[in-house]
């Protein structure tokens, strides 16, 4: 995971970076498209795309944190001298030892489960909170975002300038939510987006057809927000979780909006009986994720957790009425990697 190598104050950029290749992708799609016009070949020229991101991702490091935390010291050594020599600190990286490391980690090592599954996201209140409160963002984003892309010739223009116009408008969204989440936080910028985008959705269906562009200015506003819900809620959900479930968290999420694509086309069918039932739903089910968003704790500037059992510890001190937690208050968590000095670059 890039945000597990990431300094807590770039974590914004590097996530903004990641979720631009959404919409780098959305474009590159449009001119494949319009040159292969046979389905077909269009879906197995993308989907053979998949065979060379897994040749890259068989270069990419393993998350030391995970690795730490399930006792895996020698590779996590390892994967630290590589990329102290990344960085240009080859010697300090050579003086790192599975001891040493140990010396920081052995209260951790004791509370960390060896086998972790999906049940562990609900076994423990605070754990189980944030799923049930962060599904609904992720529900919201397969369903009513791949709602809107499907229905793209409803507005009378070419689907190919429609698409590529949809994907533009990624480009400032996901800046605004980048800024926003640096100055306002996580929550209140989810929160925004998502009541925002359900909210130009519900507001075409009282547009005339005739106003065409008017419908697609509302509808692309919407499904622009909908990609600044994926860019928060991609960094949101690695900080709400701590490593030692971090990857099954946001597998969780993962199905949710999967499930959300699912029952997407069904809408479509509903639809058919009542032309405003179908923006109704998609505009409704991104403000339902907004009030389940707005019970989660608030992760701006906070370091990353690595145990179950921290994470309940923040949760509990931010339900508190009394408590008053800020960045530089709160405990640093157990799990302290040994430092390599900074560099120039970060992996």
């Amino acid at each position: 995971m890039p945000l597990e190598w990431t300094p807590t104050e770039k974590r914004i950029l590097v996530n903004t970076c990641t979720t631009y290749a959404f919409s780098v992708g959305q474009i590159l799609l449009v001119g494949w498209a319009y040159m292969i016009r046979e389905w077909r070949w269009l879906q197995f020229s993308t989907s053979a795309s998949f065979g060379i991101i897994l040749l890259f991702s068989l270069a990419l490091p393993e998350s030391a944190r995970w690795l730490i935390t399930h006792n895996k010291l020698h590779v996590a050594v390892k994967t630290l001298q590589k990329v102290a020599w990344i960085n240009g600190q080859k010697e300090e990286g050579k003086k790192l030892t599975p001891e040493e490391i140990m010396s920081h980690i052995q209260e951790d090592l004791e509370t960390v489960k060896s086998n972790s599954h999906f049940r562990t996201l609900f076994r423990t209140p605070g754990i189980c909170k944030i799923t049930l409160c962060i599904m609904p963002g992720w529900f919201a984003i397969g369903f009513s975002l791949y709602g809107l892309i499907l229905d793209l010739q409803k507005f009378g223009l070419s689907i190919y300038l429609v698409q590529l116009l949809f994907a533009l408008i990624d480009f400032p969204a996901r800046l605004l939510v980048a800024i926003s989440m640096s100055y306002l936080g996580r929550r209140f910028t989810l929160i925004f987006c998502a009541v925002f985008s359900g909210s130009m959705i519900i507001i075409g269906i009282f547009v005339p057809e005739d106003l065409a562009a008017l419908r697609m200015t509302l509808t692309g506003l919407g499904k622009g927000s909908l990609a600044g819900v994926i860019s928060c809620l991609f960094l949101y959900t690695m900080e709400l979780y701590p490593t030692e479930i971090r990857q099954i968290g946001m597998s969780i999420g993962s199905f949710s909006s999967r499930f959300g694509s699912l029952l997407s086309p069904i809408v479509f069918i509903i639809g058919s009986y009542s032309s405003n039932l179908q923006p109704l739903l998609f505009g409704i089910v991104p403000i339902l994720s907004a009030i389940a968003a707005s019970f989660l704790i608030e992760t701006h500037g906070f370091p990353l957790l690595e145990t179950i059992q921290e994470t309940e510890n923040r949760v509990k001190k931010a339900q508190s009425p009394k408590a008053n937690v800020s960045k530089d208050e709160e405990e640093r968590p157990v799990l302290l990697l040994p430092e390599i000095p900074p560099a120039e670059h970060t992996v």
